[in-house]
C-alpha cells in the first residue's frame, strides 16, 4: 500500500499529472449501517466515510476512501486506495485500467 501511496504521489508531481490541469473531487457520507455485499460492515451500528479523489486530463486518477468498521477483531478503519489509467478510442470503445486496496487499520489502546 505504501508503494501506491508513493507511485500516487509521484505521478502527481512529476509532470505525469499536471495539476493545473488535474480535476479534485471529495465526498463524505454519515449511514446507519455500513453494508458491502448485503453484510454489515459496522455491526449495525452507524458509519462515517468519505474520500478524495484526483483525475488528470491524461487519463491517469488515483484516490482513498475510508469509512470506521467493526468486525469484533479490533479493525477499526477501512482505508481502500486506487489508482489507474482511464480513456476512450476513436471508435467509443472506453476503457480503466486500475488497482484497488483494501487495508484495514487496528485500534491502538
Amino acid at each position: 500500500m505504501k508503494n501506491l501511496l508513493k507511485t500516487g504521489v509521484i505521478a502527481l508531481f512529476s509532470g505525469v499529472m499536471s495539476l493545473q490541469a488535474a480535476e479534485f473531487e471529495s465526498n463524505v457520507a454519515l449511514s446507519s449501517d455500513y453494508i458491502w455485499r448485503g453484510m454489515t460492515q459496522t455491526a449495525e451500528e452507524p458509519a462515517i466515510s468519505g474520500g478524495f479523489d484526483i483525475a488528470g486530463e491524461s487519463g491517469l486518477y488515483f484516490g482513498t476512501w475510508a469509512s470506521n468498521v467493526e468486525f469484533g477483531d479490533g479493525a477499526a478503519l477501512e482505508l481502500d486506495w486506487y489508482a489507474g489509467y482511464a480513456s476512450e478510442l476513436d471508435n467509443g470503445f472506453s476503457y480503466d485500467i486500475g488497482y484497488l486496496a483494501y487495508t484495514y487499520q487496528v485500534k491502538i489502546l
